[in-house]
């Protein structure tokens, strides 16, 4: 008795263990927060920085190596187009003037030489072209004669194979004479280039010893003058000299403008006629509104990154904005409506990199196909329906 007792007794805990552990097993399994596919609405914006420039806006630099002689101009004058701004005079000697205006007079000579030389070769190159047709003649009238059994009418005879081997020779000798023609024909348009290139910069750099009295190139009001009578200035800026700080800077305009460097894989979406978001550094807590008025269509390689400049003007400026501010530019690019989407806490990415979902209650990975994406949400293409309930993390 007191064994069976017992028996009863070890049965009942045995039960009360699994059922325990079986409590336990229960509660470890993960909890998960639950969402909806849902149909409605996803905007994909950009955020990207810039600066304020000005539309109207001359850097004007001396021609001229030398010493400033003369200033006509002071900051915030305002000037008319042609007025005299400043004199310069050049530092170079009298041989280096001699030098530099007999190279400018050899690149002279060496432009009309290579716009010579090319008349010279369109000249040949249409005697190549008279050669060929004549030699495509004499093989037809061969061909046609050989094919009618008639006799060569040179020699009154039939082809002789040495006559046949030699007018089918001339034709291929003229066509090779008339590609080699035509490569040098069209080869003298870079050589007149280049020469056109060296004379310009023979003139520059004789220029550059020259006095000189710079003028106005446009109306406007004059900012940034960097120098006084008696300062050493350096034309520029050039590959030679590097950078070089303008003479001064003439404000044609007073129209502001936004340029903002742009990612290649943000400028999808970006038009003429964008409403944006932009905020100043040195305004805080003001946000203003622009309109995107041009943009590259060709971007920029810069350090292996290619970018696009965007360029917006301010709906509404105020006197507290000027060139050179640092600017954030916020716009949505794309707006689609009434499509599938799922908030981005649920993208899960699988080894492959694609993406996918855990579905639930089967608590099943579901592989996906992703559309649009915003910061917060995703365009599903496919992979789930709407309503589905799916996991946005664990509880």
């Amino acid at each position: 008795m007191k064994l069976r007792k017992f028996s009863f007794i070890a049965a009942g805990c045995l039960i009360v263990l699994v059922a325990g552990a079986s409590i336990v097993m229960l509660r470890s399994k993960p909890a998960y927060y639950i969402a909806y596919v849902t149909r409605g609405t996803i905007s994909k914006s950009i955020t990207d920085t810039g600066n304020v420039i000005t539309s109207g806006e001359d850097d004007i630099y001396t021609p001229t190596n030398g010493i400033i002689k003369t200033l006509f101009v002071a900051n915030g004058d305002t000037v008319h187009a042609g007025q005299p701004l400043f004199t310069v005079t050049s530092t170079a000697t009298d041989s280096d003037k001699a030098q530099a205006y007999a190279s400018y007079q050899s690149s002279i000579t060496d432009e009309k030489t290579a716009e010579q030389n090319k008349k010279t070769l369109q000249a040949q190159l249409e005697k190549d072209r008279q050669a060929v047709l004549d030699a495509q003649g004499a093989v037809d009238q061969m061909n046609a004669s050989i094919g009618g059994s008639k006799n060569n009418p040179k020699t009154g005879s039939p082809y002789t194979q040495n006559e046949i081997n030699s007018i089918n020779s001339t034709l291929t000798s003229s066509r090779e004479t008339f590609s080699a023609d035509e490569k040098k024909y069209l080869d003298a348009d870079s050589a007149i280039t280049s020469a056109k290139a060296a004379q310009q910069a023979g003139f520059l750099t004789w220029q550059q010893t020259q006095d000189a009295v710079v003028t106005a190139p446009a109306a406007g009001i004059i900012s940034n003058l960097s120098v006084s009578v008696g300062d050493k200035v350096l034309t520029g800026p050039s590959s030679i000299t590097g950078a070089v700080t303008p003479v001064l800077i003439m404000k044609t305009s007073d129209n502001l403008l936004i340029q903002v460097p742009c990612n290649e894989t943000d400028i999808t979406g970006v038009e003429p006629g964008k409403k944006a978001s932009i905020v100043f550094d040195a305004i805080p807590y003001k946000k203003y509104q622009g309109t995107v008025t041009k943009l590259d269509t060709i971007g920029k390689n810069q350090q292996g990154v290619i970018t696009y400049t965007i360029y917006l003007t301010l709906d509404k400026a105020d006197t507290n904005i000027q060139p050179g501010m640092t600017v954030t530019v916020t716009m949505q690019t794309t707006t689609l409506t009434h499509v599938l989407r799922i908030p981005n806490t649920a993208l899960i990415t699988l080894l492959d990199g694609k993406k996918a979902v855990r579905v639930l209650p089967a608590n099943t990975i579901v592989p996906i196909v992703l559309g649009l994406r915003s910061d917060t949400q995703s365009q599903v293409l496919s992979g789930v329906s709407e309503g589905t309930q799916i996991s946005i993390g664990e509880k």
